[in-house]
């Protein structure tokens, strides 16, 4: 089904505990999806981080007031210099919904050579984040970790 649609279903409202998504990545890849428009291979990183926040508000419905959001993405680099599309993505969920921003990951993985052009636009330190969202911090289930 379309994620942006499950708001209109009434069985899923304050249902989930916890969404763990990676979202696609800022003009990183063309997934063939027929007709079917990709919000993230056009426009401005602040578009692209607009688009993303306004997905993220149609789930806020499922989630319990327990819940957390968790959305693994990556930066993009163009010449060299990073867009900061992580923080750009908290800042317009932020300003679109009503989660709280939790944490973020920090996680490490082998560079994903894939779609030929990425090589140019992937941080070559093959670290990706993971963006933590809470509905309310006194209620969350899952808690930060420690060290």
């Amino acid at each position: 089904m379309d994620c942006t649609t499950i708001d209109k279903l009434v069985d899923f409202q304050k249902q989930v505990d916890l969404i763990f998504t990676s979202i696609p990545y800022y003009k990183q890849k063309k997934y063939k999806l027929g007709e079917m428009h990709q919000l993230w291979n056009f426009g401005t990183p602040e578009e692209y981080c607009e688009n993303m926040a306004d997905i993220v508000k149609s789930w806020i419905i499922t989630l319990k007031d327990s819940a957390s959001l968790m959305i693994n993405v990556n930066d993009v680099f163009e010449d060299g210099v990073s867009l900061r599309i992580p923080d750009m993505l908290i800042n317009a969920i932020l300003r679109k919904t009503n989660l709280k921003y939790y944490q973020t990951l920090i996680w490490s993985k082998k560079n994903c050579m894939s779609g030929g052009t990425s090589e140019k636009k992937r941080p070559k330190n093959n670290i990706e984040y993971i963006l933590w969202f809470v509905v309310d911090p006194k209620q969350v289930f899952y808690k930060p970790i420690e060290y």
